[in-house]
């Protein structure tokens, strides 16, 4: 591992340390408000969400690195290590395509203030 791939990992882990620390500050301010002086911070639940969603998706690059994900290896422990490297690579593969579309849809809603989701989403809409 070359110097600058072990500075992005530092960096990563501390950002994932930093997220939940701050969503542990946000949470802990908002009860405390909430049950003992009858206030809480208007954007305290909604910043403690999102700060959830992102801390998740940095430390699940963190943990697809490592190797660390919930796999089921039935099939590749039974196959040529080449097949089995392959299979890996097929899935990386297909978590970058559905990121991407999952990133591109959440573009354009905030783009147009609609909800262009693909795959069926039609199904949940508000009539």
């Amino acid at each position: 591992m070359n110097a600058l791939e072990r500075h992005l990992v530092a960096l990563n882990r501390a950002l994932v340390a930093l997220v939940l620390g701050a969503i542990f500050v946000i949470v802990f301010i908002n009860v405390i408000g909430r049950y003992f002086f009858g206030e809480s911070l208007a954007w305290g639940e909604e910043a403690a969400r999102h700060l959830m969603v992102f801390g998740a998706f940095c430390g699940a690059g963190l943990a697809l690195r490592d190797g660390r994900l919930v796999s089921i290896d039935l099939i590749p422990d039974l196959l040529p290590k080449p097949a089995t490297l392959a299979i890996r690579w097929l899935g990386v593969a297909l978590m970058a395509i559905f990121m991407a579309v999952v990133s591109f849809s959440v573009f354009l809603s905030t783009l147009l203030g609609k909800y262009p989701l693909p795959f069926g989403a039609d199904v949940f809409a508000d009539n």
